[in-house]
């Protein structure tokens, strides 16, 4: 694979992170540059290691992992997504700064990316490239999305986190269906 062909994989896989930092923008007041370029690092390094891992493991799990990641995904996406719309009338806010939580949305929105290492593998893809073109491309939509999601979030509120929630819900919906096919 070329570069180009690498940047645009890298800012398709990067998409579901954009969409879960939109949601998390809209349902947190203000976000401090520091937490923001926190977020977007975990999203980063996750969305870049795990077509490492897949890559890796992909001989030995392929079967296993490939059967029931799509259904993780849309649980936890689901959850998420449905605790947003339902506190959208309460001022309290899901805590996205609570390392852990980071950790589980940054697994959920980048499990695709695993399967795409498994195809690295088959295809005998050179990694360090398509690490870094992850990394950076993951790092600046998630940037982008925070603040657009912030932005929303704080000029239209209530509704705001609704559209949040079913974003996060969607993203899973999307992620559980083009596994199965449809």
């Amino acid at each position: 694979m070329n570069i180009f062909e690498l940047l645009v994989l890298g800012l398709a896989l990067s998409a579901d992170s954009c969409a879960a930092s939109v949601s998390i923008g809209i349902d947190l007041p203000k976000i401090k540059l520091r937490n923001a370029l926190l977020i977007a690092l975990i999203f980063s390094i996750f969305q870049s290691m795990m077509p490492v891992i897949g890559y890796t493991l992909a001989s030995i799990l392929r079967n296993v992992l490939a059967s029931v990641d799509h259904f993780i995904s849309f649980l936890v996406l689901a959850i998420l997504g449905a605790k947003m719309i339902k506190e959208r009338n309460e001022d309290e806010h899901l805590d996205y700064m609570n390392f852990y939580a980071l950790i589980i949305i940054s697994i959920a929105v980048t499990l695709d990316a695993f399967t795409v290492g498994i195809t690295y593998s088959l295809l005998h893809i050179f990694l360090p490239k398509t690490i870094i073109i992850n990394f950076l491309t993951t790092f600046l939509t998630t940037l982008i999305g925070l603040k657009i999601g912030n932005i929303l979030g704080s000029t239209f509120k209530k509704q705001a986190k609704i559209i949040g929630g079913l974003v996060l819900i969607s993203l899973g919906i999307k992620i559980l269906l083009s596994h199965i096919g449809i």
